[in-house]
């Protein structure tokens, strides 16, 4: 069988994992899915979905899938031992990026903090052996620190009390931490966001200067709201106080292109369409092995019409923020893709 293009395989990856009955798990062309689901994270959940259609997986995928789970364990380890070190100092958290991805593991942990003070950092982390990260200007206006933690191979990054790229989304920090959901993540039970509040880090990064796209999020994205269980009455008025609406319109506004890509037909509902405000944002296509679309077009676009909803809403501090954008991107580099 000829190999299919790469986009090709992306489509064919996604709809397996939306458990579109007509597709073909024959068909997958493993030297390229392969790469792209460990890269794009979805190993685990690729692995499970041939299972149930008794399709056995390659030795070479196998292992790779094991040695994932085992990093997804570990990564959990931490987490749980975070979590009962918070619960037992009484510091409100949550785990960002805990829950969405599994049963794959994210590329690090991702901690929010009530606590706003860097000190905090040496409670948190009590005995753990960890590097701390150089701290730049983006890092402090964010209100970020970066650990290496050696002993699981892992990243973690501690948020204090603010979410984006210069901290500009204070309130949003606030609502996640507010209305954070107790659940089982594997073995670990966790702090984590609400399913509405998990759309809204989308857009978070979305708004951030994310590049691309990973298949782990557009799955997650798709499936959640193909799931019916999103409660737009909460979703979206969190999203207009937090400033993030155009952020979130943009995040599903990709989302629908793809789907309607996949299946012929749009993800959302006319009335929901209206309610997001259509921008026309830019296409996305899966290219040089990603979904990506004008990153800097759309991010430009992101940040001014935030900037114009926060002084129109006489929202200073949020507001002064992103004026620092271009200088803090120059100054910065960001050569590090914005974490999604």
């Amino acid at each position: 069988m000829p190999a299919l293009p790469e986009a090709d395989s992306a489509a064919l990856v996604l709809r397996l994992l939306l458990d579109d009955p007509s597709v073909d798990p024959g068909r997958i062309d493993w030297r390229v899915v392969g790469g792209m689901a460990r890269r794009d994270r979805v190993p685990q959940r690729l692995a499970a979905c041939l299972r149930r259609r008794g399709v056995r997986v390659p030795p070479r995928f196998a292992d790779a899938v094991a040695r994932d789970a085992a990093r997804r364990d570990h990564l959990l380890s931490l987490a749980a031992r975070l979590g009962e070190t918070c619960e037992r100092q009484g510091i409100p958290h949550v785990f960002l990026k805990l829950r969405q991805p599994y049963p794959d593991a994210g590329q690090d942990v991702d901690l929010l903090l009530a606590d706003r003070s860097p000190a905090a950092d040496h409670t948190v982390l009590d005995h753990l052996s960890v590097i701390r990260g150089q701290r730049r200007l983006h890092h402090r206006l964010a209100a970020t620190t970066t650990y290496q933690v050696p002993a699981c191979a892992a990243v973690l990054d501690l948020h204090h009390g603010r979410l984006g790229r210069l901290g500009e989304h204070a309130r949003g920090a606030d609502l996640v931490l507010r209305r954070r959901t107790l659940a089982r993540v594997g073995s670990v039970t966790c702090f984590t966001p609400s399913l509405e509040d998990q759309l809204l880090l989308q857009a978070v990064a979305q708004s951030g200067g994310r590049r691309t796209l990973r298949l782990g999020d557009v799955y997650w994205t798709l499936a959640t709201l193909r799931g019916g269980r999103v409660r737009w009455d909460a979703l979206l008025p969190a999203a207009e106080l937090t400033g993030l609406l155009p952020g979130l319109s943009c995040h599903l506004d990709y989302a629908d292109q793809i789907h309607e890509r996949l299946f012929g037909r749009s993800l959302l509902e006319a009335g929901i369409r209206g309610r997001l405000g259509r921008r026309a944002w830019g296409p996305v296509e899966f290219r040089e092995g990603s979904y990506r679309f004008p990153v800097v077009r759309d991010t430009a676009r992101l940040c001014l019409q935030q900037l114009r909803d926060r002084l129109a809403a006489g929202d200073w501090a949020p507001a002064a923020r992103l004026c620092l954008y271009p200088v803090v991107a120059v100054g910065a580099g960001w050569r590090r893709p914005a974490a999604s």
